[in-house]
């Protein structure tokens, strides 16, 4: 492993975000400085230009499109695309009852296949599943049974086919 790949290792543990900012700064003028002479301003902004062009194609890449992309460029015929579309938190409140509430990414899943479809893809399927991330259940108030409240996900599953060209 590289003095630098070890160094972009360590300096995400424990530092906050214009600590890291800083540090690659730094990086980028050191590349020069192991060479024995130290960086000129044109070659500084070059390496910063070069930092900032990889941190956005690296941002770019954990899109919906960027990954769509990066399937394409692999070659693949089928891509699958998971996406949490709401999210439901359950709660029991004693000598009341059980609710539940939630909350949902609306329209995020519409431009996110229409990204995808503009990188040479067509939707073959869709599917959604209900994950359950926990359960609170109490005994119900002067009466047997119990009241149960569900905790989860919604998540779609979207199955794409590379469009020939």
């Amino acid at each position: 492993m590289s003095d630098r790949e070890n160094w972009e290792r360590d300096s995400k543990k424990n530092t906050s975000k214009e600590d890291r900012i800083e540090a690659r700064k730094n990086a980028a003028r050191d590349e020069f400085v192991l060479f024995g002479r130290k960086p000129s301003k044109e070659e500084r902004m070059e390496a910063q230009l070069r930092e900032h062009k990889r941190r956005k194609e690296e941002a770019f890449r954990n899109t919906p499109k960027g990954i769509a992309r990066t399937a394409k460029e692999d070659g693949r015929k089928i891509f699958q695309y998971v996406e949490k579309l709401s999210e439901t938190v359950g709660a029991a409140v004693p000598m009341i009852g059980a609710f539940t509430s939630g909350q949902q990414n609306e329209g995020v899943i519409i431009s996110s296949i229409e990204d995808i479809e503009s990188e040479g893809w067509t939707l073959i399927n869709d599917n959604y599943v209900f994950q359950v991330t926990g359960s609170v259940s109490r005994d119900k108030f002067l009466s047997s049974g119990q009241q149960e409240a569900v905790s989860g996900q919604l998540i779609g599953i979207y199955t794409f086919r590379a469009v020939d060209e």
